[in-house]
């Protein structure tokens, strides 16, 4: 019996418990994978245009992009307020997305929040009562 057709491989829940992998299918593919290096693994993958990339931090999420020649942090706002931010990951041609306004300092609009809330919690309560 092929893999394609066995029950063992049927299903992702069937040997896949909470999306953990396990089983014999989980040592087929760890022993292939741990013949190269991540970074190999990308590399190939990329050459035969899988869409992939790496699990990285916040700082190598940056890095990764630049070293693929894209730019992924523009300037909100203008000076003083300006900030460093990440760049949108999708690019259109007659919308382009633009960074005019940087975002409010932590806790900026605090009171208007807190406000909101209570004139919500305020109207929530009352059609309850109804």
């Amino acid at each position: 019996m092929s893999q394609a057709s066995s029950q063992l491989y049927a299903g992702v829940g069937d040997h896949l418990p909470a999306g953990i992998p396990s089983g014999p299918l989980n040592g087929l593919v760890a022993d292939v994978l741990s013949q190269h290096s991540a970074e190999r693994w990308f590399e190939a993958l990329q050459e035969v245009e899988v869409p992939c990339a790496p699990i990285l931090t916040i700082g190598e999420g940056i890095r990764f992009p630049e070293r693929l020649g894209l730019r992924p942090v523009v300037t909100a706002g203008e000076e003083p307020e300006a900030v460093p931010t990440i760049k949108h990951p999708v690019q259109f041609s007659r919308t382009p997305a633009r960074y005019t306004k940087a975002p409010p300092p932590l806790g900026a609009d605090n009171a208007e929040i807190r406000s909101w809330l209570r004139q919500r919690c305020s109207a929530d309560m009352t059609q309850e009562a109804a």
